[in-house]
């Protein structure tokens, strides 16, 4: 149920933005193995982005995006985004890591943090 939902509202977000913004940019999402970034990655490419996906997969899952792994645009990183390096120029970055539920982030109160903050920091400009 959940799947459709999601998937409904994708169609919507297709129909209103404007993908040739996106079309051959290259497009770093952190937390890209996690459940709104694995979507995220999915719309991305539709719109013909180059995509990169980090995460540390401390919350974020591989099933999520093993179906983008034959995609020739998309690449994975596997790497914690506080010790983050980029190695090539990128257009966009959306910054979706982090602990996302409320039960995750009091229990990981200073990792939550440093991931918002250090990993926003380590993000190329």
């Amino acid at each position: 149920m959940m799947d459709d939902i999601i998937r409904e509202d994708i169609e919507n977000i297709k129909r209103n933005v404007k993908a040739e913004f996106f079309a051959a940019k290259k497009v770093l999402v952190t937390g890209g193995a996690g459940f709104i970034g694995s979507w995220l990655c999915d719309v991305l490419l539709d719109f013909g982005a180059q995509v990169t996906a980090l995460d540390d997969f401390s919350t974020g899952r591989m099933k999520n995006i093993d179906h983008l792994m034959q995609n020739e645009k998309f690449n994975l990183i596997k790497s914690d985004v506080c010790r983050f390096k980029a190695k090539e120029k990128l257009d966009i970055i959306l910054h979706m890591a982090g602990h996302a539920s409320p039960d995750e982030y009091q229990v990981h109160p200073i990792e939550t943090l440093q991931t918002s903050a250090v990993g926003t920091k380590n993000m190329p400009r």
